[in-house]
Protein backbone atom coordinates (compact mmCIF):
# COMPACT_ATOMS: atom_id res chain seq x y z
CA UNK A 1 0.00 0.00 0.00
CA UNK A 2 1.36 3.43 -1.02
CA UNK A 3 0.77 6.20 1.01
CA UNK A 4 0.13 9.28 -1.21
CA UNK A 5 1.57 12.49 0.30
CA UNK A 6 0.17 15.92 0.26
CA UNK A 7 1.21 19.88 0.05
CA UNK A 8 5.32 18.53 1.06
CA UNK A 9 7.93 21.31 0.86
CA UNK A 10 10.93 19.97 1.29
CA UNK A 11 13.74 23.38 2.45
CA UNK A 12 17.32 23.19 2.45
CA UNK A 13 18.59 25.08 5.85
CA UNK A 14 21.35 26.20 5.59
CA UNK A 15 23.97 26.63 2.09
CA UNK A 16 25.95 24.84 0.45
CA UNK A 17 29.39 22.75 0.33
CA UNK A 18 30.10 23.37 -3.19
CA UNK A 19 32.03 20.28 -3.09
CA UNK A 20 30.93 19.05 -6.63
CA UNK A 21 29.61 15.90 -5.26
CA UNK A 22 26.01 16.12 -5.09
CA UNK A 23 25.34 13.25 -2.86
CA UNK A 24 26.91 15.11 -0.34
CA UNK A 25 25.64 18.25 -0.65
CA UNK A 26 22.05 20.19 0.56
CA UNK A 27 20.95 21.57 -3.21
CA UNK A 28 21.35 17.99 -4.68
CA UNK A 29 19.80 16.07 -1.90
CA UNK A 30 16.48 18.47 -1.18
CA UNK A 31 15.83 17.84 -4.95
CA UNK A 32 16.05 14.08 -4.26
CA UNK A 33 13.64 14.07 -1.71
CA UNK A 34 11.45 16.47 -2.88
CA UNK A 35 10.85 14.33 -6.17
CA UNK A 36 10.73 10.94 -4.09
CA UNK A 37 8.05 12.96 -2.16
CA UNK A 38 6.19 14.12 -4.96
CA UNK A 39 6.60 17.62 -3.22
CA UNK A 40 8.20 21.41 -3.67
CA UNK A 41 11.79 22.34 -2.75
CA UNK A 42 13.30 25.62 -1.52
CA UNK A 43 17.12 25.70 -1.43
CA UNK A 44 20.17 27.91 -0.19
CA UNK A 45 21.83 29.22 -2.52
CA UNK A 46 24.67 30.47 -1.44
CA UNK A 47 27.83 28.52 0.31
CA UNK A 48 27.49 27.49 3.99
CA UNK A 49 29.54 30.28 5.59
CA UNK A 50 31.23 33.64 4.34
CA UNK A 51 33.55 35.55 5.96
CA UNK A 52 31.85 38.87 6.48
CA UNK A 53 28.95 39.37 8.37
CA UNK A 54 27.91 42.15 6.29
CA UNK A 55 27.92 39.33 3.32
CA UNK A 56 25.83 37.27 5.93
CA UNK A 57 23.18 39.97 6.49
CA UNK A 58 22.90 40.96 2.90
CA UNK A 59 22.71 37.21 1.84
CA UNK A 60 20.39 36.27 4.58
CA UNK A 61 18.09 39.02 3.16
CA UNK A 62 17.92 38.01 -0.89
CA UNK A 63 14.18 36.85 -1.52
CA UNK A 64 15.13 33.14 -2.05
CA UNK A 65 16.96 32.40 0.89
CA UNK A 66 15.34 34.31 3.31
CA UNK A 67 12.13 32.27 2.21
CA UNK A 68 14.04 29.19 2.63
CA UNK A 69 15.39 30.59 6.26
CA UNK A 70 11.39 31.04 7.16
CA UNK A 71 9.91 27.84 6.08
CA UNK A 72 12.95 26.39 7.70
CA UNK A 73 11.27 27.92 11.25
CA UNK A 74 7.80 26.51 10.63
CA UNK A 75 8.94 23.11 9.60
CA UNK A 76 7.25 19.69 10.69
CA UNK A 77 10.30 17.52 10.29
CA UNK A 78 13.88 18.38 10.03
CA UNK A 79 16.15 15.75 9.07
CA UNK A 80 20.54 16.35 10.03
CA UNK A 81 23.41 14.51 9.86
CA UNK A 82 25.54 15.38 12.95
CA UNK A 83 29.33 16.30 11.62
CA UNK A 84 32.40 15.43 13.31
CA UNK A 85 35.36 18.00 13.64
CA UNK A 86 37.84 14.93 14.46
CA UNK A 87 37.08 13.46 11.74
CA UNK A 88 39.50 14.81 8.86
CA UNK A 89 37.45 13.61 5.99
CA UNK A 90 34.15 15.27 7.09
CA UNK A 91 32.02 16.97 4.83
CA UNK A 92 33.10 20.14 5.76
CA UNK A 93 36.77 19.65 6.08
CA UNK A 94 36.82 17.86 2.78
CA UNK A 95 35.18 21.09 1.10
CA UNK A 96 37.77 23.23 1.86
CA UNK A 97 35.92 25.19 5.15
CA UNK A 98 38.33 24.27 7.84
CA UNK A 99 42.54 23.59 7.09
CA UNK A 100 43.55 21.22 9.18
CA UNK A 101 45.48 23.25 11.76
CA UNK A 102 42.19 25.25 12.10
CA UNK A 103 40.01 21.50 12.43
CA UNK A 104 42.80 20.52 15.20
CA UNK A 105 42.81 24.51 16.92
CA UNK A 106 38.88 23.98 17.32
CA UNK A 107 38.60 20.40 18.68
CA UNK A 108 41.29 21.65 21.29
CA UNK A 109 39.12 24.93 22.44
CA UNK A 110 35.89 22.37 22.46
CA UNK A 111 34.78 21.86 19.63
CA UNK A 112 33.04 18.71 19.17
CA UNK A 113 30.12 18.98 16.46
CA UNK A 114 28.83 20.29 13.73
CA UNK A 115 25.22 20.82 13.20
CA UNK A 116 23.63 22.81 10.49
CA UNK A 117 27.35 24.70 10.14
CA UNK A 118 27.03 25.17 13.26
CA UNK A 119 30.20 24.07 15.78
CA UNK A 120 29.24 22.67 19.25
CA UNK A 121 30.77 21.94 22.68
CA UNK A 122 30.39 18.70 24.02
CA UNK A 123 27.68 19.98 26.12
CA UNK A 124 25.70 21.29 23.07
CA UNK A 125 26.62 24.87 23.37
CA UNK A 126 26.82 26.53 20.20
CA UNK A 127 30.47 27.97 19.69
CA UNK A 128 31.58 31.46 18.17
CA UNK A 129 33.56 30.66 14.96
CA UNK A 130 35.68 33.77 14.42
CA UNK A 131 35.88 34.67 10.58
CA UNK A 132 32.94 32.29 9.43
CA UNK A 133 29.20 33.40 9.10
CA UNK A 134 27.09 30.42 8.29
CA UNK A 135 24.29 31.29 5.85
CA UNK A 136 21.04 29.68 6.79
CA UNK A 137 18.65 28.84 9.33
CA UNK A 138 19.32 29.67 13.38
CA UNK A 139 19.35 26.55 15.22
CA UNK A 140 16.38 26.96 17.03
CA UNK A 141 14.40 26.12 13.83
CA UNK A 142 15.28 22.85 14.85
CA UNK A 143 14.20 23.64 18.35
CA UNK A 144 11.31 24.23 17.48
CA UNK A 145 10.64 21.45 14.99
CA UNK A 146 8.28 18.69 16.21
CA UNK A 147 10.39 15.94 15.12
CA UNK A 148 14.12 16.49 14.47
CA UNK A 149 15.56 13.37 13.08
CA UNK A 150 19.62 13.60 13.71
CA UNK A 151 21.28 10.83 11.72
CA UNK A 152 25.07 9.25 12.29
CA UNK A 153 26.87 6.21 12.44
CA UNK A 154 29.56 4.45 14.11
CA UNK A 155 31.05 4.40 17.45
CA UNK A 156 33.71 6.94 16.64
CA UNK A 157 30.75 9.28 16.28
CA UNK A 158 29.67 9.27 20.03
CA UNK A 159 30.56 12.70 21.36
CA UNK A 160 29.33 14.61 19.01
CA UNK A 161 26.09 12.86 18.49
CA UNK A 162 25.46 13.12 22.69
CA UNK A 163 26.50 17.17 21.75
CA UNK A 164 23.70 17.60 18.84
CA UNK A 165 21.18 15.98 21.56
CA UNK A 166 22.33 18.10 24.63
CA UNK A 167 21.80 20.59 21.90
CA UNK A 168 17.87 20.54 22.24
CA UNK A 169 18.23 20.11 18.71
CA UNK A 170 17.84 16.81 18.34
CA UNK A 171 14.87 14.81 19.52
CA UNK A 172 14.88 11.23 17.50
CA UNK A 173 17.69 9.68 16.16
CA UNK A 174 18.92 7.01 13.39
CA UNK A 175 21.46 5.60 14.16
CA UNK A 176 23.44 2.07 13.65
CA UNK A 177 23.87 -0.27 16.45
CA UNK A 178 27.53 0.46 17.36
CA UNK A 179 26.07 4.07 17.83
CA UNK A 180 23.50 3.05 20.26
CA UNK A 181 25.50 0.64 22.35
CA UNK A 182 28.40 3.67 22.72
CA UNK A 183 25.94 6.36 23.30
CA UNK A 184 24.19 4.09 25.94
CA UNK A 185 27.54 3.45 27.65
CA UNK A 186 27.98 7.79 27.66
Amino acid sequence: VQEHLYNVNVVQMVGCLGTGKPQLDGLELSLTLAKKLNGTFCNVYAPVYVESELVQSYLLKEPSIAQAVRMSGRADIVISGVGSLADPDGSLNRAGYFSDAERKALLAQGACAILQGRILDRDGKELPLPGRYVVGAELDAMRRAPWCIGINAGADRAAETLAAVRSGCINTLAVDEVLAKELLAL
